[in-house]
């Protein structure tokens, strides 16, 4: 089925700014979620080693350390899908008309 090349061309255009903007939050919210998890193992490192007192047990700082590897995990997986989903948005609609050297000013 042909579709309007001006449908084609705006879908692109949303589609792509809708990518840009997911993938924009997913790098935030991964190095915060990886920032945070590892500040908490090594306060924990630090209370297991030091003997503080602060109530973490040596078991909190593995659990701290998989949780930050976790949230890299989990970056690798949603770039993935993220990535495939630009391709089917590219075959499908085409390259976004921003980057398209013939329509640059």
């Amino acid at each position: 089925m042909k579709h309007d090349p001006t449908y084609l061309s705006s879908q692109s255009r949303a589609l792509h700014r809708t990518y840009r903007r997911n993938r924009r939050f997913l790098n935030v919210a991964v190095v915060v979620w990886s920032a945070a998890f590892a500040a908490l193992a090594l306060a924990a490192t630090i209370d297991w080693v030091a003997s503080i007192g602060w109530g973490f047990s040596p078991r909190d700082v593995w659990a701290f350390l998989g949780f930050a590897v976790g949230g890299g995990i989990f970056w690798v997986f949603a770039t993935l899908i993220a990535k495939i989903n630009l391709r089917f948005i590219r075959l499908t609609y085409g390259p976004d008309p921003s980057e398209r050297s013939d329509m640059r000013r």
